[in-house]
């Protein structure tokens, strides 16, 4: 079986980069040999288009996608309803037969690039509720969202409290973040008395 995790049945979807992400069961991804092995698959993704009739070899060239990979990235996608269709292939580029499809419809929307900085109040696996002096503001997190992490920031983007910049799509009012990137958090500094008991070359004990 195949399943499309992103983008979902009828979701809307902000700007013209569309991460793909997929998953398969009950056969191994691997690159395409040339054999006719169920169990030795790559995946073939459709956007707009429908695979070529018959049972034969899918082209490799574009607009036919073809990877191993459990995510793709289909750039300068216009606005409007689009059409999604994910296959397993053989190794010799030949739809799995019978077929293992998955096919579904999004939209896309033109939007808007903004930056945002705020403290996260709330993080999930697809979203982050974000206190900005705008206000407080929840933003989509994908597949396609990078996260980068500063050199000594201490806080994980699992965990609230955490103060973020974010490059974010926006239209109407939804936002949905292209990267996200986690700062650093100011330096704790402890002023402590006492008298040295013992030291080493990475730990200083006082009593």
């Amino acid at each position: 079986t195949v399943k499309l995790l992103s983008p979902r049945v009828g979701e809307v979807v902000l700007g013209s980069e569309v991460t793909v992400a997929m998953e398969a069961a009950g056969t191994t991804i691997t690159r395409p040999d040339g054999s006719k092995d169920a169990a030795k698959t790559h995946f073939q993704l459709f956007l707009d288009i429908n695979p070529p009739a018959g049972t034969g070899p899918v082209p490799v060239q574009a607009p036919y996608i073809h990877t191993t990979a459990t995510s793709y990235t289909f750039k300068d996608v216009k606005p409007g309803e689009h059409t999604l269709i994910l296959q397993l292939a053989y190794g010799d580029h030949s739809p799995v037969q019978p077929p293992v499809q998955q096919t579904i419809k999004f939209t896309t929307r033109e939007a808007k690039k903004i930056g945002l900085f705020g403290t996260a109040l709330s993080v999930t696996a697809t979203s982050l509720t974000l206190d900005t002096k705008q206000g407080v503001i929840n933003v989509s997190v994908g597949p396609g969202t990078e996260v980068k992490i500063k050199k000594d920031a201490t806080i994980q983007l699992t965990a609230s409290g955490g103060r973020l910049t974010i490059l974010a799509n926006t239209a109407d009012g939804v936002y949905s973040a292209i990267k996200i990137m986690v700062i650093p958090g100011e330096p704790e500094n402890k002023h402590i008395v006492g008298t040295i008991t013992a030291i080493s070359a990475i730990k200083l004990t006082i009593q």
